[in-house]
């Protein structure tokens, strides 16, 4: 049977393939012409998107409730301007040679990773969602080799296929979050591991714990990984310098950890992503639910 070309699936398909050719032709534009396309997507987003909004308006108030209505209103847009740059990144990720990006970025931290790598006891380099994480990873990767860990998109076949085939470009194996084995054997081969700890997975393998103020629930995995090979640990920051059309990213080593509390653990990596972000606060995903998980007895927020 002929498919139906005006079907809400068709129509959908047909909007996600011109999407995903735009973001072809942008990867190849100027870094400055790309960096003002991300911003003019920010202003689309803030604008179209009132679920996205009211997101990023419930966080903001929640986190950064000391800053006046004016001041809340102004971070907000700002994380729309972040976010839509960070699609115009994710294009240059997937689609272009981060090689082409070499001379925009700087890293710190880096020595010390390599250091710690050449131990043979695995490195697991903790993440976050900053809104230059697909690009910081694409550029760390051309100072070292890393597995990622990522979360299947299920409800989009052709996102998930498009995103796959992107991170296979550059990261040397791409491991879905719930294949725990393979993250171990590839630490026990003294392989570094990119893992992002600020997933909200529920509360089955998390703690609460705050975040900016907020008690949230935070997985506890990145603590497990760790112990498994007693590997060293990174924080790996990835910022946005716009002003400049750079990226910095920072590898902070994480002394003794894991210890024997895990609630411990989990509150010392929101507090060092709290300050990564002290900075520049918008420079992160805050258009998801952060809090959709709330303790026994709590109101949803979102």
């Amino acid at each position: 049977m002929e498919r139906d070309v005006k079907s809400p699936a068709a129509a959908r398909l047909w909007l996600e393939r011109i999407g995903l050719a735009l973001m072809r032709r942008i990867a190849l534009l100027p870094v400055a012409w790309q960096f003002g396309v991300g911003r003019l997507i920010g202003r689309l987003l803030f604008r179209f998107s009132p679920s996205r909004r009211h997101i990023a308006e419930t966080n903001v108030r929640l986190c950064f409730g000391h800053l006046s209505a004016s001041e809340q209103r102004r971070l907000v847009d700002d994380i729309f301007r972040a976010n839509g740059i960070n699609i115009v990144e994710t294009a240059i990720a997937w689609f272009r040679n981060p090689g082409d990006f070499s001379s925009r970025v700087t890293i710190s931290g880096l020595e010390q990773l390599r250091d710690a790598h050449a131990r043979g006891k695995g490195v697991l380099l903790v993440g976050a969602h900053f809104s230059s994480m697909e690009i910081g990873l694409a550029l760390l990767s051309l100072a070292v080799d890393f597995a990622g860990v990522y979360r299947r998109n299920k409800k989009n076949p052709t996102l998930e296929q498009t995103a796959m085939q992107g991170r296979q470009r550059f990261l040397e194996r791409v491991i879905e979050r719930k294949d725990i084995r393979t993250m171990f054997r590839h630490l026990e081969a003294g392989g570094i591991l990119w893992y992002a700890a600020d997933h909200d997975y529920g509360a089955r393998h998390s703690v609460f714990v705050p975040f900016f103020g907020v008690p949230a629930a935070t997985i506890t995995a990145a603590a497990r990984l760790a112990r498994h090979n007693s590997s060293a640990v990174f924080f790996a920051t990835f910022l946005r310098d716009e002003a400049n059309l750079r990226w910095i990213i920072d590898l902070q080593p994480v002394p003794d950890y894991p210890s024997d509390d895990p609630v411990a653990d989990a509150r010392r990596l929101n507090a060092i992503l709290e300050e990564a972000l002290s900075a520049d606060p918008s420079q992160y995903l805050w258009l998801h639910r952060r809090f959709k998980t709330r303790p026994p007895g709590e109101a949803k927020l979102y």
